[in-house]
């Protein structure tokens, strides 16, 4: 008896995303409740910021690139790189913290990825 009443609307899962709108499907009163018991194997947050179009503005790592980037716009500049295209990743509250965690052999993690030049260390 999870059937939706017709005309019912609400978040359901589409993909790897959660969206708002009428579906045959469970329904749920918001993209939190969504994500959380449909899209679990992501990040909630991540999922939430998809389905909604809302960027976290938490940092992931790439770590080919050994920096970490923002989920927001990548037109606003760094650290900005847009969402990131690998749903399972970790996301973190700080760039400092997403280079100590997932970056740990690149001394200048943050300053590479706000774009800054590393600092020295004068010695040679």
């Amino acid at each position: 008896t999870n059937q939706p009443i017709p005309g019912s609307a609400g978040w359901y899962v589409d993909g790897d995303m959660c969206t708002l709108g009428q579906s045959t499907q469970t329904l749920y009163t918001s993209a939190t409740a969504c994500c959380t018991n449909q899209l679990s194997w992501m990040s909630n947050d991540l999922c939430v910021s998809i389905s909604t179009g809302v960027p976290t503005n938490m940092f992931y790592a790439d770590q080919i690139a050994s920096v970490c980037k923002q989920d927001c716009p990548a037109g606003n500049g760094l650290p900005c790189g847009g969402s990131p295209s690998d749903l399972s990743l970790t996301l973190y509250s700080s760039i400092e913290l997403c280079c100590a965690t997932k970056i740990p052999w690149e001394p200048s993690c943050v300053d590479k990825s706000n774009g800054n030049e590393p600092q020295g260390t004068g010695k040679y």
